[in-house]
C-alpha cells in the first residue's frame, strides 16, 4: 500500500510539462514571413528556458521521493515531450528564415545587376527609327554591289583552271611542304646541337669546381 501511494506521489510530483500555448499559437505551416519567425523564435526560447527551469525543479523534488530513479525518468521523458513541440517550431521557423533570406539576396543581386547595366550604359533602349538611304548612299551602295559582282566573276573564272595549271598548284603545295619540313629538321638538329654544347658546358664547369674543391681541401 504504502508503495502505491509513494508511485502515485511520483506521478503527480512530475506530471508532464507540455508546450501546449506554443503548439497552439504556431501550429504546422503556420510561419510564413519575417515577424512570425522572430516571434516563434523568441517563444520558443522562453518556453524551452520554462521547460528546463520546471524540469530542475523536479528534479530536486525526486530526492525527496522513495522511488527516485522511477522519478527521474518521469522527469526526463515529460521534458523530452516538452521539448519536441519547441523544436518542431524552432525547425520551420528557421527552415523559413533560410528561404526568405535566400529569397533577399536573389533580389539583391537582381537589383545590383540591373544598377550596373544602367551605370554602364548597356540598358537596352529602344532603337531610332530606321530612314531611308539618300540619293547619294544609294549610289554608292550599287556601286559596291557591282564591284562585288565583277570580282565574284573573276574568282569564278580563276577556278576553271586547265590540268596543267592543276598539277602546277600541286607541284608548288607539294614543294612548299617539302621546305617546310626541311626547315623543321634543321631546327631539331640545331636544337640538339644547342642541348648538347650546354651539356657539355655544364660538365665542364663541374670538373672545375670539383678540381677547386680538392686543391682547397689538399
Amino acid at each position: 500500500m504504502r508503495a502505491i501511494v509513494l508511485a502515485l506521489t511520483v506521478s503527480m510530483w512530475v506530471a508532464p510539462v507540455v508546450a501546449a500555448p506554443l503548439a497552439e499559437r504556431f501550429p504546422a505551416a503556420t510561419i510564413q514571413d519575417a515577424e512570425q519567425v522572430k516571434q516563434a523564435l523568441a517563444a520558443a526560447r522562453e518556453e524551452r528556458a520554462r521547460i528546463e527551469g520546471e524540469y530542475r525543479a523536479r528534479l530536486q523534488q525526486c530526492q525527496d521521493v522513495f522511488l527516485q530513479n522511477r522519478c527521474r525518468e518521469h522527469a526526463r521523458r515529460a521534458r523530452e515531450t516538452a521539448l519536441g513541440e519547441v523544436r518542431r517550431v524552432e525547425l520551420q521557423a528557421r527552415d523559413v528564415k533560410r528561404r526568405l533570406d535566400a529569397q533577399a539576396r536573389a533580389a539583391r543581386a537582381t537589383q545590383s545587376d540591373a544598377s550596373r547595366l544602367a551605370e554602364s550604359g548597356a540598358v537596352e533602349k529602344e532603337p531610332p527609327a530606321r530612314r531611308g538611304p539618300t540619293p547619294e548612299e544609294a549610289a554608292v551602295n550599287r556601286a559596291r554591289a557591282e564591284a562585288r559582282e565583277r570580282q565574284h566573276a573573276r574568282d569564278l573564272a580563276a577556278r576553271e583552271l586547265t590540268p596543267a595549271q592543276r598539277q602546277a598548284n600541286r607541284n608548288a603545295f607539294e614543294e612548299k611542304q617539302r621546305r617546310a619540313a626541311e626547315y623543321a629538321q634543321r631546327k631539331e638538329a640545331e636544337r640538339k646541337n644547342n642541348e648538347r654544347r650546354r651539356q657539355a658546358r655544364r660538365q665542364e664547369r663541374e670538373q672545375q669546381l670539383q678540381q677547386r674543391s680538392v686543391s682547397a681541401t689538399s
